[in-house]
C-alpha cells in the first residue's frame, strides 16, 4: 500500500505558485525558465503540468510585452520618420532652389 492520496499532487503547492509568477511582466520569462525545468525534471510526479505552467506564463509575458512595444511605440516611431522626412523635403528644395541661381 502507499501512502500517496488520490487526487493529491505529490508536487505540493509552492511549485504552482512560482509557476504562476511567470504571468508577471519582465520578470516571468526567467522565472518560467526556472518553472520549465523544475517540470521536467519532475515530470513523473506532475512536472508536465507545472512545464505547461510556465510555458504559458512565458508566453503570456512576451505577448504582453510585444503589445505593450507595439502599441507604445510605433506611433512614436512613425511622427520622427515624419518629421525626418519632411526636413529632407525642405533640404532637397532648398538645394534644387539654390542650383537654380
Amino acid at each position: 500500500m502507499t501512502d500517496e492520496r488520490i487526487g493529491e499532487n505529490p508536487l505540493g503547492c509552492f511549485p504552482y505558485v512560482i509557476g504562476v509568477a511567470s504571468f508577471i511582466p519582465l520578470i516571468g520569462v526567467p522565472i518560467g525558465l526556472i518553472v520549465i525545468i523544475w517540470g521536467i525534471v519532475k515530470r513523473k510526479v506532475g512536472g508536465l503540468i507545472l512545464a505547461t505552467v510556465g510555458v504559458c506564463g512565458i508566453l503570456f509575458t512576451l505577448i504582453l510585452c510585444g503589445m505593450y512595444y507595439k502599441g507604445g511605440r510605433t506611433h512614436d516611431h512613425a511622427e520622427v520618420q515624419i518629421a525626418i522626412f519632411h526636413d529632407r523635403q525642405k533640404d532637397i528644395a532648398h538645394i534644387t532652389n539654390c542650383s537654380r541661381l
